[in-house]
């Protein structure tokens, strides 16, 4: 800027301002550099977010968070035993985004038959497959019932994935009933896909037996708490 003015202030201008627009963009210019200390050194660019003079781009990553609050933001407990497709499915599902009806309408995909298959009472979205839909409630009811814990009473997929936080249960039980609780979306999720697009209907003990199935299976395998027998799995004992 300095290379700019001469003494007194004076612009050096290619061509002096001759319009009203021109010479009020002047004024506001002068207004603005008014306070300005100019000096001989050549003009540089200077990094003050970070309260620093270095600029990168972890700086401007502090600077664009530091003043957020992310304090009430839902942060999912991942499960170690299970799959990863089993923890995906979950995260995305809390945040409405796996490819149910409701889902795909919003993103322009239109779907005539909008009803839950397994209940032709509701409609085809997150909260309804998995928290109101009478399979669904059939379903978490046995679970309840074999993990000895109090009946869900869920009325979101949140939470669904909070469940093992409740009650007075040790570490290695919530792991487990956690692991069941992720298993259980997993499959009554396949359960629906394979009724709406092959037309297999699956009975609520069918799934059970499937979930109890598979979630032994991965138990057992990824989890390395010993040795577990299926008798025991069934009665829930001995984690």
């Amino acid at each position: 800027m300095s290379d700019r003015l001469e003494g007194d202030g004076l612009w050096l201008w290619k061509s002096d301002p001759d319009s009203a627009v021109e010479r009020a963009e002047w004024q506001d210019l002068g207004a603005a550099v008014a306070s300005a200390s100019l000096s001989l050194n050549p003009d540089r660019w200077s990094w003050l977010g970070s309260g620093s003079n270095d600029f990168s781009v972890a700086a401007v990553k502090y600077h664009l968070v530091s003043r957020r609050d992310f304090s009430n933001r839902f942060v999912m407990d991942q499960c170690k035993w299970v799959p990863k497709k089993c923890n995906l499915f979950a995260w995305r599902a809390e945040m409405n985004r796996v490819p149910t009806v409701e889902a795909l309408g919003k993103r322009g995909v239109v779907v005539i038959d909008d009803m839950c298959n397994f209940c032709n009472e509701g409609l085809d979205l997150v909260s309804h497959i998995f928290t109101a839909c009478p399979l669904a409630l059939g379903v978490w009811e046995k679970i309840s019932f074999w993990c000895r814990i109090q009946n869900f009473f869920v009325f979101s997929f949140r939470d669904l994935l909070e469940i093992h936080n409740l009650g007075d249960k040790g570490k290695t039980e919530r792991e487990v009933v956690h692991g069941i609780i992720l298993t259980t979306c997993w499959v009554l999720w396949k359960a629906r896909n394979n009724l709406r697009f092959n037309g297999k209907k699956s009975s609520v003990d069918e799934i059970f037996s499937e979930i109890r199935v598979v979630s032994f299976f991965w138990f057992k395998h990824r989890a390395r708490k010993g040795s577990l027998d299926w008798r025991d799995w069934c009665k829930f004992v001995n984690m």
